[in-house]
This record gives structure tokens, C-alpha cells and sequence, in this order.
């Protein structure tokens, strides 16, 4: 015959047990709508909106893709200033002085003049073709900054001075033009409204300044 207590216990274990699953059960019940209902809701959403949040992966995707790129850009770049350093650092200031095209003259070439731009029978701009020449006698591109200055020398001199541009050196380095026979700066420079260009020629006035070295050149010539 069984003792009591055991059957006691063991049929308390069996109560606990149901009173367990029971739970669980009525937690099922309770939360599968629930359930239910957040897939359903999930599989409602309009192909706009999935269309708009894969849009916008995409783009985020794109955007971390390129900012890589840039750091890996910025890296490398980095690595070449870092050994240009080191290799200028380690060169004679002299010799790294000596090795630099150093402004020696000016020129313009004979397609300087005045001229009319947009056909009507004014001329209306002044286009010179400006030629670096270093102290080797090499046309090279220097950079530096202009000083333009345009004058009838007929006139009076309060009056003869007729227009005057300058031109510093970020604007006149986009000017530059080179091929296998010429090297130059091409410089359109807009005449003052109203000017009444006289038919004799006119005097230009040109000064440039070497921005390494600090030297100036200056010409003058005659241009119709």
C-alpha cells in the first residue's frame, strides 16, 4: 500500500503541472491575435513605403561606400605629403632653391589685340596672349599676378589712361594653354562700357610678379 504522503506529493506535482500548462494555453489564446495581427500588418505595407525604406538603404549603403573611399583617398594622400616631407627635409635648401624656375622676362604673342567679341562693329575687349619666360629661356608656366593697364597716349594724361585690370594668381593660373607649339596665358579682359575705341593704336602696359621668387617683369606694346 502506497503512504500517503507520497501520494500527496505526487499529486501535487500533477495539480502544479496542469496549473502550468494551463497558463501556457491561456497565454497562447491570449497573444496569438496579437501575433496574428503584427504579420498581417507586415504583410499590408504598400509597396510605396517598402519602396521608399529599400530607396533609402540603398542610398545609406551608397553614402558609407563613398565615404570610404574618401578615407581611403585622404590616406593615401597623406602617405605621399608624409615622404615628400621626408625627401625635401633631407635636401640642400640651396640646391632645392637653385632647382626652381625663376621669372626672367615676359612676352606677348602677336595675336594680342583688341577685338570684337560679339560682331557688332566695337571692339569691346582686350585679348592677350602672355608668355612666362624663365632664366633658362624656357616658356613655362610661372605662377604669379598681373597688372594690366591700357593708355591712349594721345590724349591728355589726366585722360589717357583708359582702363586698368588686375589679375591675381588662383584666376590667372586657370588661364593657362599649352600644346606642342605655344605656351602662354590667354587673358579676355572686358573694355569699360562706353569706350570709344580711337582707330590709332593704343599703348599696353603689363606687369607680372613671380609669386616664388617675388621678381617682376614689365613690357609695354602697342596693340589695335
Amino acid at each position: 500500500m502506497k503512504n500517503p504522503a507520497h501520494i500527496k506529493v505526487y499529486n501535487s506535482r500533477r495539480l502544479s503541472a496542469c496549473r502550468n500548462a494551463c497558463l501556457v494555453y491561456l497565454r497562447a489564446i491570449i497573444f496569438l491575435p496579437a501575433i496574428l495581427f503584427i504579420i498581417g500588418c507586415a504583410d499590408k505595407t504598400p509597396p510605396s513605403v517598402k519602396t521608399d525604406l529599400n530607396d533609402a538603404t540603398l542610398a545609406a549603403d551608397s553614402n558609407i561606400t563613398a565615404l570610404q573611399n574618401q578615407l581611403a583617398d585622404m590616406a593615401a594622400e597623406n602617405r605621399q605629403l608624409k615622404q615628400q616631407i621626408i625627401t625635401i627635409s633631407g635636401a640642400d635648401p640651396n640646391i632645392r632653391y637653385e632647382m626652381l624656375s625663376r621669372l626672367k622676362r615676359i612676352d606677348l604673342a602677336r595675336h594680342t589685340s583688341l577685338f570684337d567679341s560679339n560682331t557688332d562693329g566695337k571692339k569691346d575687349s582686350l585679348v592677350i596672349y602672355l608668355v612666362t619666360v624663365d632664366d633658362l629661356g624656357d616658356r613655362i608656366k610661372i605662377p604669379g599676378d598681373v597688372h594690366v593697364q591700357l593708355w591712349n597716349l594721345n590724349e591728355k594724361p589726366q585722360n589717357a589712361m583708359l582702363a586698368e585690370w588686375r589679375i591675381p594668381p588662383d584666376e590667372l593660373s586657370r588661364t593657362w594653354s599649352s600644346n606642342l607649339i605655344h605656351s602662354f596665358y590667354r587673358l579676355t579682359l572686358p573694355l569699360p562700357a562706353g569706350l570709344n575705341v580711337p582707330s590709332k593704336p593704343l599703348t599696353l602696359k603689363l606687369r607680372f610678379t613671380d609669386c616664388l621668387t617675388g621678381r617682376t617683369a614689365e613690357m609695354q606694346q602697342a596693340v589695335e
